[in-house]
Order: structure tokens, then C-alpha cells, then sequence
């Protein structure tokens, strides 16, 4: 367990138990270290809610609390927190297991991931991070969340570098105002339900090194403007229902080492023009 006496130690800018086997739940006690700014609980046995308390740690920069067997409902007061940071969902490090409905709070919502209520409304936290001006990496994939994928995405903070959605109950169109967030280098909207087009503009996003729509409920054709992200690595557009020849500006991918195009109605006739 993690020791709630831990809240003597009043200068603590840094608390990193990551990787332990630590059971029980995460003490409400931590909301008094109000100087910390980095709370990395991952890889733990971690069980129970996250304590409304973390709210009031004004100057958290990083929550990680991933792979832990977290539950319940977001709080909504850790969207008083200011942070760069947001560990709590699917990247390379997570797989939680939270349960319940994202509270809405009256500001912004740090708390990402949830498995969603399956009422069609679990997504809605989404609105609250546009005031988050400093994030950069938001997780929420692989739990259960279930609603829109609403167009207040393209209001989040343009210092945001990666988003990770996948992996959930996610419907609606991708907005086309996802052209604001210039500083993306990793898109991840897999597996989810999604439908309509790939907006053309997706094309201005041109740092994205890892672009992955795959499993959704795509249709029309792959735009002509992908061929602008010149630097991609990875491309997976595979099981949608796209139609059309692949474009021929994706020759201009110099860096493409996994293009993924399967299970679609694409005429794959030029294939062999593309430069990969």
C-alpha cells in the first residue's frame, strides 16, 4: 500500500512509485502535497477510485497511473489541475479498467479514461480539455467509452503532440477542424465507430509520424492530401469501407514503413507507382 504518512513530506515536488506491487487504493492524503508536480503510480495493483483530493495539487504537471485496476467515475475536480501530462488511458504504458461515468466538471476534466456507463454520453468530459492550454498527450484508449466524437477536439491546445482514442465506443465524424492541432505527431481513432470521410485537411497535419483510423466505418476516398505528410511512418486505414484508386501523392512518403489498406473496396491498380 501506498503510505499515507507520505504527506509529511511537505517540499515534495516528485512522487515516481511506478513498477512496484503496490495494492490498495490511492490515499486521499496525497491532495495535500501541494507542491508536487509529477505522481507516477503505473504498473502497480492499484484498486478504487481517484481521490477528488488530487484536484487540489494546483501544481501537478504529470498523472500516470496506468496498468493498475483503477475504478469509477472521473472526479471532476482534477480538472483544476494545470497538467502537461495525462497518463491514464492506452499508450505504449496503459490498460486500466475504470468503470462508471466521466463527471462533468465545471472546468476542464484531466481524469482519461473511464470505461464508459454505455450510455452515450461517457465522451462528454471531452468538452473540458479545451482549457487545457499546455496539454500534450492525452490517452483514453482501450476502455469502454461510448459517445461522439465531438468537434471541440479541434480546440485543444496546439501544444498537443498525441492523441490516443482508440479502442473504445467512439461514433460520429472526424472534424475537420482537427487541422488546428499542427504540433500532432501521433493519431491514434482505431476500433471505434466512426463514420463518414477522412476530411481532406487532415493532409495540413504535417508532423503526424503515426496515423491510425483503422476499424472504424469509413467510407468515400482516401484524400489526395495525405501525400502531404511527407514524414509519416505508419498509415493504417485498413477495415473501413473506402472506396476509389489509392491516391498517387502517397509516392511522396519517404519515411512510410507500414502503409495498411486492407479489408476496403480500394482498386489497388497503382500500387505499383507508389515509392515505399
Amino acid at each position: 500500500m501506498i503510505p499515507t504518512n507520505l504527506t509529511y513530506c511537505s517540499e515534495l515536488r516528485e512522487l515516481n512509485l511506478v513498477d512496484n506491487k503496490l495494492g490498495g487504493k490511492i490515499p486521499e492524503e496525497l491532495g495535500s502535497l501541494s507542491k508536487l508536480r509529477g505522481l507516477g503510480l503505473s504498473k502497480n495493483r492499484l484498486i478504487g477510485k481517484i481521490p477528488a483530493s488530487l484536484g487540489n495539487l494546483s501544481s501537478l504537471i504529470v498523472l500516470a497511473a496506468t496498468y493498475n485496476n483503477l475504478e469509477g467515475s472521473i472526479p471532476k475536480d482534477i480538472g483544476r489541475t494545470s497538467m502537461d501530462f495525462i497518463q491514464l488511458g492506452f499508450n505504449i504504458l496503459t490498460d486500466n479498467r475504470f468503470t462508471g461515468k466521466a463527471a462533468k466538471p465545471s472546468r476542464d476534466n484531466h481524469g482519461n479514461e473511464s470505461v464508459g456507463s454505455s450510455r452515450g454520453d461517457d465522451f462528454s468530459f471531452i468538452d473540458y480539455l479545451a482549457n487545457c492550454t499546455q496539454l500534450q498527450i492525452m490517452t483514453v484508449s482501450r476502455n469502454f467509452l461510448k459517445g461522439p466524437l465531438v468537434s471541440t477536439i479541434a480546440n485543444f491546445s496546439t501544444e498537443l503532440s498525441w492523441i490516443s482514442l482508440g479502442y473504445n465506443q467512439i461514433y460520429g465524424t472526424i472534424p475537420s477542424g482537427i487541422e488546428n492541432l499542427v504540433n500532432l505527431t501521433y493519431l491514434n481513432l482505431a476500433s471505434n465507430q466512426l463514420t463518414g470521410s477522412i476530411p481532406s485537411n487532415i493532409g495540413k497535419l504535417y508532423k503526424i509520424r503515426e496515423l491510425r483510423l483503422c476499424g472504424n466505418r469509413l467510407s468515400g476516398r482516401i484524400p489526395f492530401s495525405l501525400g502531404n505528410i511527407v514524414m509519416l511512418n505508419i498509415l493504417d486505414l485498413s477495415s473501413n469501407t473506402l472506396i476509389g484508386v489509392i491516391p498517387s501523392s502517397l509516392a511522396a512518403f519517404q519515411k512510410l514503413v507500414a502503409l495498411r489498406l486492407s479489408n476496403n473496396d480500394l482498386n489497388y491498380s497503382i500500387l505499383n507507382d507508389l515509392a515505399i
